[in-house]
C-alpha cells in the first residue's frame, strides 16, 4: 500500500462535499477547497443553515418526516416525491416501496409527497441561499 494516496477535486465537488470526503478518508484533495463548511456528526439538527446528507432518498424522506414543521428544503423533492408516488403503488416491500406504504398506512403520504414538492430546491438555488436543506450525496455530486 502506498504512504499517500493522492486524489484530486473535480469541478463536480463542491466544497461541502470534498470537506465529507476528506474527513471519512482522512486525505486532504490536492486541489481547490475553501474551508467555509463545518462537518458534525450528529443526530438532531440545531443550527438553521444546515446541509442534511444522506444516502438514500428514503432517508430524505425521513427527514423530511422528521423536520416537516420547520423550513426545511429538499433538494429534487419534485423528483422525489414523484417517486414515492409511485413507490406507493408498487407491490414490492423493500425500499421507497416499504416506506411509502408506511407512510400511507399512517395516513402522512399526501402531506410528505406535498411538502417535497413544494419545498424543491436546485443546487443552484441552495449555493447561492444558505439554508436547512436535506439531499442525497448522490443529488450533491451532480
Amino acid at each position: 500500500m502506498p504512504e499517500q494516496i493522492e486524489w484530486y477535486s473535480t469541478y463536480r465537488l463542491c466544497p461541502l462535499t470534498v470537506s465529507l470526503l476528506e474527513h471519512i478518508s482522512g486525505i486532504k484533495m490536492l486541489l481547490k477547497r475553501t474551508d467555509r463548511s463545518v462537518i458534525r456528526w450528529q443526530t438532531k439538527i440545531t443550527e438553521p443553515n444546515t446541509l442534511v446528507m444522506t444516502r438514500s432518498n428514503e432517508n430524505a424522506v425521513n427527514i423530511v418526516t422528521q423536520y416537516q414543521k420547520t423550513n426545511l428544503r429538499v433538494m429534487s423533492g419534485v423528483r422525489i416525491a414523484s417517486m414515492l408516488k409511485a413507490a406507493s403503488l408498487s407491490l414490492g416491500q423493500h425500499g421507497k416501496a416499504k416506506l411509502a406504504k408506511k407512510l400511507k398506512n399512517d395516513g402522512q403520504l399526501g402531506a410528505i409527497v406535498k411538502i417535497l414538492t413544494e419545498r424543491d430546491i436546485s443546487i443552484n438555488e441552495l449555493k447561492d441561499t444558505p439554508t436547512f436543506c436535506v439531499s442525497t450525496l448522490h443529488n450533491l455530486k451532480g
